[in-house]
């Protein structure tokens, strides 16, 4: 996973000079309109189970899409997950944080 700065070598075009960390956060958090992620197992596949993700103290990590310049970029998320409720047998509150791409 790359530092989410680097974008701005990459993609000079999309990614100003003066961008910080947040700016980029907030570009791509914008571009993110079906707000679908995956979680990610593992063995480093992505699923849409959160059944299946590799969860510790309720967090794992998951994943979006987003096209930038031309290229399909794959934006990591730190994923919360808390609220369990017993008799659904799952998690009622997710929130999600931008921590890297590839």
């Amino acid at each position: 996973m790359r530092n989410l700065l680097e974008l701005k070598k990459e993609y000079p075009n999309t990614f100003k000079d003066w961008m910080d960390e947040s700016d980029i956060k907030e570009w791509l958090d914008l571009r993110w309109t079906s707000r679908e992620y995956w979680y990610l197992m593992s063995n480093g596949i992505g699923t849409q189970d959160v059944s299946e993700a590799d969860v510790n103290d309720g967090e794992c990590q998951g994943y979006f899409n987003v096209r930038v310049e031309g290229d399909d970029l794959k934006i990591y998320l730190n994923i919360t997950l808390s609220d369990w409720d017993d008799e659904e047998k799952q998690y009622l509150t997710e929130s999600s944080v931008i921590i890297g791409w590839n």
